[in-house]
């Protein structure tokens, strides 16, 4: 399998991957070259947190799928919404932007 020209995640630089649990949409981000998973969540307020299951999750994913090296998780700063809704939009605009700044 191909995409944009790279034969496997590990070629990558940044993994973006929004993901939708519990009707809710975060985003994990895997940046390959550093070993860092970052967990970005709107709705976070310290109350969310990533916890050692997840975490384990994260890891074995990064493991299996993108690079077998050793990763870090930590938690993303990001905009907290206000609503009950916008979490889908605000993933979005969060991969995009992060998509952008890549090649800054």
């Amino acid at each position: 399998m191909q995409f944009q020209g790279l034969s496997s995640f590990g070629e990558a630089d940044i993994v973006l991957m929004p993901l939708h649990y519990f009707s809710h949409f975060i985003v994990v981000v895997y940046f390959v070259a550093a070993g860092r998973i970052v967990h970005f969540d709107s709705i976070n307020q310290g109350r969310l947190k990533v916890t050692t299951a997840q975490e384990a999750v994260l890891v074995e994913f990064a493991q299996r799928f993108i690079i077998n090296k050793e990763w870090v998780v930590q938690i993303g700063s990001t905009k907290q919404q206000k609503d009950g809704y916008s979490c889908g939009y605000r993933a979005f605009i969060l991969c995009r932007t992060i998509y952008n700044a890549r090649d800054m």
